[in-house]
């Protein structure tokens, strides 16, 4: 049972790009897909799973989700690749403030040398999703983070009504959406 989240090489981590505990080598991934597909099994999306509930689409018998979080530059430059390879799909479901960061960055003149994390822009993320591989999903735009003053992650803050959270999260989710949607 893994957590796929980033996908990190020797070379990247030679660069300075941190293999920590949500990360895999390639490699490793890469006998992951090999095992689904030895034994049967086909990926679809969860845009597929959707258009199979609402009467639009069969399903393979032995279909797999293989969803990867966050938005790390590794699943562009080491696990897409590979789905590519194996004729697989993915759901990449991608933080938008992280995304915003680099792309800002990187449009500024900036470069991804030293970053311990790197993330996909999103003409990366346009580029993957119009592959057909890479179904792009929200991981949330901005309540990802760990505000210790504020809110932690998708927590409810100490003090907030229901309806309050449940407006925070709507909003959040719609900007995520339109981030998304503006760029695929």
């Amino acid at each position: 049972d893994y957590k796929y989240h980033n996908f990190v090489s020797e070379e990247d981590i030679s660069s300075g790009v941190e293999f920590e505990e949500y990360s895999l080598k390639p490699e490793d991934f890469e006998k992951d897909l090999i095992w689904l597909r030895d034994n049967g099994y086909m990926t679809i999306t969860s845009k597929d799973l959707i258009e199979y509930l609402e009467g639009k689409k069969a399903l393979p018998a032995k279909a797999v989700i293989i969803s990867i979080d966050d938005g790390s530059y590794g699943v562009y430059k080491n696990a897409w690749p590979l789905l590519k390879k194996y004729n697989m799909k993915a759901d990449f479901n991608v933080i938008g403030t992280q995304i915003d960061e680099i792309w800002e960055k990187l449009s500024g003149g900036g470069t991804r040398l030293g970053d311990a994390a790197p993330y996909c822009t999103w003409e990366e993320l346009t580029e993957m999703s119009e592959s057909g591989e890479i179904n792009i999903c929200s991981h949330t735009y901005g309540m990802h983070v760990y505000d210790k003053e504020n809110r932690i992650g998708m927590s409810m803050m100490e003090n907030e009504m229901d309806d309050e959270f449940a407006e925070a999260v709507k909003k959040d989710y719609e900007l995520s959406v339109s981030c998304i949607e503006g760029w695929t």
